[in-house]
């Protein structure tokens, strides 16, 4: 692990092993193995828009976006932070955010930002170090060795919402269209890295612009008085209850720093 500015290297030896899989891949492992049982199990590109509970033990109608209605016996909603399936539980409207762009669909702005990419990249400790972690004022930086000489980096800045340059297109959406077609945006990533390790600037050099991508980072409390069910609908993962990346990269930058003090 590395500290940005400091370019002081901590080696854990005692940390445990850690084993990463990029999720395509493992989506696609899983989606293999279940079409093996059913070959039409999953139908892509009409997304569940609402539905109407029976009550309990009577199933479920769930209510698709091109207009047609399909029966099951639960509705399991893992359709992400915005998700349609709470909305209608909760009485919220879809992305709908504040004037300010602090609150959207009851998520509260975690006063962070991302921009990711991926590049092929054989860096001197590939095999030696999979996850590494620069911090600097107001800012992260991280890489991760997601397979086949793979690397994945994000970069977090304390920046305000809405401040968009990069197009987006996780979360299963299309990448929509650059905001400044004409801007490098991994030079102006560079550029708020000034004075970081060497290291920082070879994964971004070696990023083509076109593949970064960006999107504002929410959180949402846990729900304690309001059940995550409705009859015989469900709400989990991240529709029920999320924390940002920012959050999971700070507390285990803190649980490594903890172990080397």
């Amino acid at each position: 692990m590395s500290l940005g500015p400091s370019f002081s290297r901590l080696t854990v030896s005692h940390f445990p092993t850690a084993g990463v899989i990029d999720r395509p891949d493992l989506q696609e492992i899983l989606l293999d193995e279940c079409k093996k049982i059913k070959p039409d199990f999953i139908q892509n590109g009409n997304p569940v828009q609402g539905y109407v509970s029976k009550g309990s033990g009577n199933g479920v109608t769930v209510n698709l976006a091109d207009g047609s209605t399909a029966e099951a016996d639960v509705l399991v909603g893992s359709d992400g932070i915005w998700s349609a399936i709470r909305a209608q539980m909760y009485g919220e409207e879809i992305k709908k955010s504040s004037n300010d762009g602090m609150r959207r669909q009851g998520c509260t702005y975690s006063g962070y930002t991302v921009f990711a990419g991926e590049t092929v990249l054989k860096t001197d400790d590939y095999y030696e170090t999979g996850y590494k972690v620069y911090i600097g004022p107001q800012r992260y930086f991280v890489t991760s060795d997601v397979g086949d000489g793979r690397v994945q980096w994000y970069a977090f800045f304390g920046l305000p919402p809405g401040t968009k340059k990069a197009p987006s297109g996780w979360g299963g959406t299309e990448r929509t269209e650059q905001i400044d077609p004409e801007e490098n945006l991994v030079e102006y990533i560079k550029s708020l890295h000034q004075g970081w390790s060497d290291e920082v600037m070879t994964v971004l050099d070696s990023t083509p612009p076109e593949n970064v991508e960006q999107r504002d980072l929410y959180d949402r409390a846990p729900e304690l008085l309001r059940s995550w069910a409705d009859g015989n609908v469900v709400l989990i993962g991240d529709g029920k209850y999320r924390l940002s990346s920012r959050h999971y990269v700070r507390n285990r930058t803190n649980s490594i720093i903890s172990k080397c003090q």
